[in-house]
């Protein structure tokens, strides 16, 4: 009964945290929600027990695997040498720095468990990345950059972690192992992500064209696929990161052809919106659980038993947190630099200065679940060089730094894009008119075609040109008004009419179907079936307007 409340509680301050940071447009909801979840853990009775392995395996795969497949793979693979840099050299240039320096200024910590420390610490994070961004404007190719970062560094940033925490067993550390199990989990995490999604897709596509489509079965494929993903590559020692993010991405190259049409494309996009959505926020609102007590146990082991020693710890992390902001900003300083690709992009009129750049992506850089995650399956043995309270410590910084970094990122980035002030973000909506003034001329060739082949066996046609007529109507109508001369003004006007017309034709629907059901002139199920089409309608229109 416990564990249900809690969930019904941590869901319940997701949403109150959603309605807060609309109310204060201002206010990081990840923020909101760390703090709605520390008030739980200070003032309820549970005490909930966080199991890292399975916090990774309920958590971690949708998200990824969700975040690769909004993740345009285009663009992905435009700035894959940016991505990469920033995936491998940043990673191991923090931990072997933050690592020494976690060592020097706590030295309660010693130095294998300082570089497994810095480890969890390095890589920024999909999750809080996605849950940033969503709502900061940002350039897209930007957003492409960051978000590809975040998922493919943390495969770097755990096979540091899983060296050290080896390193503290054994004694030892070999590099060229270390880079062969790199190579291994990274290539076989990537293959099996791949693999999982493609036979998946396969075989659904297979068996719809055997039996037809269903909607359900269809959507909670996809729901399974990450699952499947995640499994499959830890079964064999690879990275279940890596796979879960990599069968998003292939999801991304083949779904639109092979999973079903587009009502349950639509429908998919919901189910998938509310997991995210749920997901993201228990994960922040987990964190804030849990802060009290590391916070309660870190503060006993670090000797702060007064307002002095306190003082010490937050200088201590403080200094921390300065030097991974100063590492990312030299880092990215040399990486920006250096690659052509950029340094055309920043010589453009369109492009960005190369200092609001790098400030730019260097507050966006938070920590979140899998830092959490890793460094709470950091073992800890009463005899070993891993005590209880030098691992209380240890999670400690790192909860801190997560906190930290996701409040940082959520006040400091929109202040930094503002200063940014970058045009140059790829496809604008004059290019999205052109292509689709095309699609639709393609759509009447294509009907034109159509209605001649079908006519050739027909002695009457009647019912063919009047079918042919009124969807060559909608195409004509759709050309007209692509292919109106609006200035930037006059389009977005026309465009907010059109959404408000829209709105007002669906009510009208909702009023009459609602006069009719109450006059009983229709059954329940013709009613729920028509209201069902006019949400399809909205839905359609919503998404128009984001368009």
């Amino acid at each position: 009964m416990n564990d249900g409340l809690v969930v019904i509680l941590f869901l319940l301050a997701t949403v109150i945290s959603s309605l807060l940071s609309r109310v204060v447009p201002g206010l990081p909801r990840p923020f909101v929600q760390i703090a709605l979840g520390a008030a739980i853990g200070a003032l309820s009775p549970w005490n909930i027990t966080l199991d890292p392995h399975l916090f990774f395996l309920m958590i971690v795969p949708p998200l990824l695997f969700y975040d690769g497949w909004r993740l345009p793979s285009d663009d992905l693979a435009r700035d894959a040498p940016t991505v990469l840099s920033l995936a491998l050299v940043l990673v191991f240039v923090t931990v072997v720095a933050i690592g020494l320096l976690i060592h020097t200024i706590l030295p309660q910590l010693p130095l294998p468990v300082a570089f497994a420390l810095a480890a969890a610490i390095s890589p920024t994070d999909p999750v809080s990345v996605s849950a940033i961004t969503s709502r900061v404007p940002m350039p897209r190719r930007l957003m492409t950059v960051l978000q590809g970062e975040a998922l493919l560094n943390d495969s770097v940033g755990l096979v540091c972690f899983k060296f050290a925490v080896a390193a503290i067993a054994s004694g030892g550390f070999s590099i060229w192992q270390a880079g062969g199990e790199f190579l291994w989990l990274s290539s076989a995490g990537v293959g099996i992500g791949v693999a999982v999604t493609w036979l998946s897709i396969w075989l659904t596509a297979k068996i719809d064209d055997r039996l037809g489509a269903d909607a359900g079965s269809t959507a909670l494929i996809t729901v399974l696929i990450p699952f499947g993903a995640y499994i499959a590559a830890e079964h064999v020692g690879a990275s279940g990161v890596l796979a879960a993010a990599a069968s998003g991405l292939a999801v991304t190259l083949r779904h639109s052809a092979k999973l079903g049409g587009g009502v349950h494309r639509l429908e998919r996009r919901a189910i998938w919106n509310l997991i995210s959505y749920t997901l993201n926020g228990a994960v922040f609102v987990l964190l804030g659980e849990q802060l009290p007590r590391l916070l309660e146990s870190g503060l006993k082991v670090s000797g702060t038993a007064n307002l002095k020693g306190v003082e010490s710890l937050v200088l201590q992390i403080g200094l921390i947190l300065i030097a991974l902001y100063a590492v990312r900003l030299i880092v990215l300083g040399i990486v920006f630099g250096v690659l052509p690709a950029w340094r055309k992009l920043r010589t453009g009129d369109a492009g960005p200065k190369l200092l609001p750049l790098l400030i730019s992506m260097t507050v966006a850089s938070p920590r979140g679940a899998l830092t959490l995650a890793a460094i709470l399956t950091l073992p800890a043995t009463s005899s070993g060089e891993i005590s209880l309270e030098t691992r209380d410590l240890a999670i400690l910084v790192a909860a801190v730094v997560i906190v930290s970094t996701t409040t940082l990122t959520g006040l400091l980035l929109p202040v930094c894009l503002r200063w940014l002030d970058w045009h140059g973000t790829g496809s604008t909506r004059d290019e999205l008119r052109e292509i689709e003034v095309r699609m639709a001329e393609a759509a009447l060739s294509a009907l034109k075609d159509a209605r001649s082949d079908r006519a050739k066996d027909m002695e009457d046609t009647t019912a063919l040109d009047a079918a042919t007529g009124e969807i060559m109507e909608i195409y004509q109508h759709r050309l007209d008004s692509l292919r109106h001369e609006f200035d930037a003004d006059d389009r977005e006007s026309a465009a907010e009419l059109r959404c408000d017309l829209h709105s007002a034709a669906l009510k009208a629907e909702r009023r009459f179907l609602k006069d009719l059901r109450n006059e009983g002139a229709i059954t329940v199920s013709q009613a729920v079936e028509l209201d069902r089409r006019i949400d399809l309608e909205s839905a359609i229109k919503s998404q128009r307007g984001h368009d």
